[in-house]
């Protein structure tokens, strides 16, 4: 999705309607392994107090899904398209580019909203000077799996210890439910699709901090905002628990971290840097000392995911330096 080098005047976030404005809820997936949370997704999405006024379904790289979707869902409001690309970054643009809706929300596949998820989601996008927002994204543990440090949740998808609390400005919201306005959201070309995983490649995310930070570097620095009331429950199988997810997942977010500190300004991360010292250090010292064994293992946790995350971000910037070296050789 190509962005326009016109700077938009904060006259264009003018407030809008919530009753009279239109909503477009976009879903993305690519396995038949998450039809059941699919399934459970869009009948919650349906059941919404404030029911959108169309849905698109975007499958990436999997024609078979996409053919049992269209069997599956007689509903004239959800649509059901293959992306134009490959990943979720590529896949969302896709959704966006199929509506003309003033409001475009995007959710995950194994994302289940409460009733009341869209209506103030929607509130909040019309406000004046608000362009996009972000959601109260609580996890919803299958048996089996291990609950996670409060602190760490991001590893999940949800909203973790640490992210700010209450209707304030955020400097980008988490993936698993988002929203913007459709202007600004063509304005600064969309989601980059070099940010986002895929089905073939996990080795990258971060797609709504590169996304929220191109909008705030345009519109101003408060007009993305979190939601609390907007609230929606994310699965957690036992698999993303373990020790192993862990540690790749930090990886993962540590050379990607990297990656939008290389070539975005200076105070991208200052949220990350916030979170480090405010709440995960401290976190770590109070687990330590609480005397328990479920503490000890909280601490360690803490310990690994920092430590692996950091390390992620080193290894991309000596990398980093090095192919720089190499290319003015």
């Amino acid at each position: 999705m190509e962005s326009s080098d016109e700077v938009i005047p904060m006259s264009r976030l003018s407030e809008l309607d919530p009753q009279a404005v239109r909503v477009t809820v976009i879903v993305t997936t690519y396995t038949q392994d998450r039809l059941e949370t699919l399934r459970k997704c869009l009948s919650g999405i349906l059941d919404n107090s404030r029911r959108p006024d169309e849905v698109v379904i975007v499958v990436d790289r999997n024609t078979s899904l996409l053919q049992l979707l269209e069997r599956e869902l007689p509903d004239p409001s959800v649509r059901v398209i293959l992306s134009e690309g490959r990943g979720v970054s590529a896949a969302r643009n896709t959704g966006a580019r199929e509506s003309e809706s003033e409001i475009l929300i995007f959710i995950d596949d194994d994302v289940f909203p409460d009733r009341e998820w869209l209506a103030h989601m929607t509130e909040i996008l019309c406000r004046d000077s608000v362009a996009g927002a972000g959601g109260n994204i609580v996890p919803d543990y299958v048996e089996g799996a291990r609950e996670l440090p409060a602190e760490i949740l991001w590893l999940v998808g949800c909203t973790y210890r640490g992210h700010p609390q209450g209707d304030v400005p955020i400097t980008r919201p988490i993936g698993s439910t988002m929203g913007f306005r459709r202007d600004v959201f063509v304005a600064v070309g969309g989601f980059d699709s070099q940010f986002g995983p895929s089905s073939e490649r996990r080795t990258s995310s971060n797609e709504e901090l590169v996304l929220s930070e191109n909008i705030r570097q345009r519109y101003g620095t408060d007009v993305i905002r979190y939601q609390p009331a907007s609230i929606v429950h994310h699965r957690v199988p036992p698999s993303r628990t373990t020790l192993r997810y862990m540690v790749e997942r930090s990886w993962v977010e540590g050379t990607s971290k990297a990656e939008v500190d290389s070539s975005h300004a200076e105070d991208v991360l200052d949220h990350d840097q916030k979170y480090l010292l405010g709440t995960m250090l401290p976190g770590m010292a109070r687990y330590l000392f609480s005397g328990s064994w479920s503490g000890i293992e909280a601490a360690f946790q803490l310990v690994i995911v920092t430590s692996v995350t950091a390390a992620g971000f080193l290894t991309y910037r000596i990398s980093s330096l090095f192919r720089r070296g190499g290319a003015q050789r």
